[in-house]
């Protein structure tokens, strides 16, 4: 009596509130896995690219620790490089409906990580710049999915 493992049971609701279950067949296993791996990219994505730039900034590899350029690379990724960051989480978040707390928390924590070992808590009033950012690009995916709908 069970339903097969691709198809599952959707109930379709009509203005009355009640529906007749009918087979959802564009649901698969794949495609829910595809989709776990693309969220999960867009997560983990910004964050390997502050850890990035932030080991560039502090380490020798391309500059002097210390040295004029290093600390360039430094005040360019607070100011524009991470805000660009959470503004494209943001609007990749709304495309992919993805859950726009977990996504940003995540990267805010990365932040949080690397504020703390590497930079000074003068670091936290860039947090609500962030912040913002990434729900401006958030929003901006719902307003244009919006407008373009009516």
């Amino acid at each position: 009596m069970s339903q097969p493992f691709a198809v599952h049971l959707v109930k379709k609701s009509d203005r009355s509130g009640y529906g007749k279950p009918q087979f959802n067949q564009n649901w698969s296993p794949v495609k829910m896995h595809k989709r776990r791996i693309v969220v999960g990219i867009h997560i983990i994505v910004p964050v390997l690219i502050m850890f990035t730039l932030v080991i560039l900034s502090f380490s020798n590899i391309v500059y002097d620790a210390g040295s004029l350029n290093s600390m360039n690379l430094i005040i360019e990724s607070l100011i524009l490089y991470y805000p660009i960051l959470f503004f494209v989480q943001g609007l990749v978040c709304a495309l992919l409906k993805a859950n726009i707390l977990l996504s940003l928390g995540i990267s805010l924590a990365a932040y949080m990580v690397i504020m703390f070992m590497w930079l000074n808590s003068s670091g936290l009033i860039y947090i609500l710049v962030y912040v913002l950012m990434g729900f401006l690009g958030y929003s901006l995916v719902l307003l244009v999915k919006k407008v373009m709908k009516q």
